[in-house]
């Protein structure tokens, strides 16, 4: 899913109006709100949210292009990296 990121921080920040501790951590790949919320998630606790953005992720620089960068984080170790961020994260 193309809009992964926007779907996950919109339920994010849905949830953790209703109830902040049922979410412990959450990953983005290719955030597509990066730029214009500094790497964070908006009313989300900073040290809970981890952001994979490459340099060659268009999606990233704000300018929502879809380019090779932005389709390779599952080839670069990326997702092991993120993963393991959401596994340390558990039942904390």
């Amino acid at each position: 899913n193309r809009q992964g990121p926007a779907v996950v921080s919109q339920a994010v920040q849905a949830m953790s109006d209703a109830d902040p501790g049922k979410i412990n951590a959450v990953v983005f790949y290719g955030y597509t709100k990066n730029q214009q919320t500094n790497g964070m998630l908006p009313g989300y606790p900073p040290a809970q949210t981890k952001v994979f953005c490459r340099d060659d992720d268009g999606v990233c620089g704000g300018a929502l292009v879809v380019s090779a960068g932005h389709l390779a984080y599952t080839g670069d170790g990326t997702i092991d990296q993120g993963a393991s961020s959401l596994v340390s994260r558990a039942g904390k």
